[in-house]
């Protein structure tokens, strides 16, 4: 069997969890808020801009792939504008369902206040139109890396890759509260003997071709290596819950702007020490070309 994802399984799993993934990073506000706060600040859009090296731009262009609902994209759009900077902004993801939501939103906004940004283009797939993004990925994150970065020395904006991954540490957080036997049964000991050394996770369906596949990382160096060999170059490696993983930040869903605001603040620098990514589900990779 071939380790590449069957997409229209893939696209079926996250239409059937439709209404979970549509509430998920509004219940995980930590890995929201500071994932947004990581995109922001490398792209000029950040509060901290002033204090680094990085300078506010009059245009931004983004490809959010795997966008599911918009959460982020309009995030970015809402800030940007507040920056008085514009932006365009595709967004795509495999799952028809989570792109009508996204939809959905941008009309819901729009009926509220015309005057409010929109996204450039939503689409199903996993890539862009080559018009929108020339030479843009069809489906590997090499020809992510390789593609949507133009080398340094093009002009304009310094492109930029955030890619994120799920840790084995966040699987194993999951199946200790859901189902704790898993890991004594039989049947999965050969199973999880091969995910803990390499991270493969490999969801099987009835037929040979209804299957997942995906990869879990465990180690920093796992992530370089495999940004490395796609042509790419780890800029900053941080896990987007800072030390709150696991719903440890589920007091902070229904705090006020200032209140989350203040937590971002301190988990900037936890974050992005890795001593303590263990502690973090969700790690994101500011990737340039190397």
């Amino acid at each position: 069997m071939s380790t590449r994802t069957n997409f229209t399984a893939t696209a079926a799993h996250y239409d059937s969890l439709e209404s979970h993934e549509a509430d998920r990073l509004r219940l995980h506000p930590m890995e929201r808020a500071l994932t947004l706060d990581t995109i922001a600040t490398h792209i000029g859009l950040s509060d901290v801009t002033a204090e680094s090296d990085f300078s506010t731009p009059e245009h931004i262009k983004v490809a959010d792939i795997g966008g599911a609902t918009g959460v982020h994209a309009f995030a970015l759009l809402d800030l940007a504008a507040s920056r008085k900077v514009q932006a365009e902004i595709h967004l795509r993801d495999l799952a028809p369902k989570l792109v009508q939501r996204a939809q959905s939103e941008q009309d819901r906004r729009q009926a509220a206040d015309p005057s409010l940004p929109t996204l450039a283009s939503l689409g199903v797939g996993s890539a862009l139109d080559p018009s929108v993004f020339p030479n843009e990925a069809r489906e590997t994150f090499d020809a992510l890396t390789l593609d949507l970065l133009k080398p340094k020395d093009s002009g304009g904006p310094r492109p930029v890759l955030f890619a994120a991954f799920i840790s084995r540490a966040a699987h194993l957080r999951d199946i200790a509260v859901r189902n704790p036997a898993r890991l004594a049964q039989v049947d999965e000991a050969a199973f999880y003997t091969q995910y803990l050394t390499d991270g493969r996770y490999l969801k099987l369906g009835p037929t040979a071709n209804d299957y997942r596949s995906s990869h879990h990382v465990g180690t920093p160096a796992e992530v370089h290596q495999l940004v490395e060999e796609a042509g790419g170059k780890v800029v900053e490696l941080l896990g987007v819950e800072g030390i709150l993983g696991g719903g440890l930040d589920s007091k902070l869903v229904d705090a006020d702007e200032d209140i989350l605001q203040a937590w971002v603040r301190v988990m900037r620098g936890l974050a992005r020490d890795e001593r303590n990514l263990g502690a973090a589900d969700h790690w994101l990779a500011v990737i340039e070309k190397a």
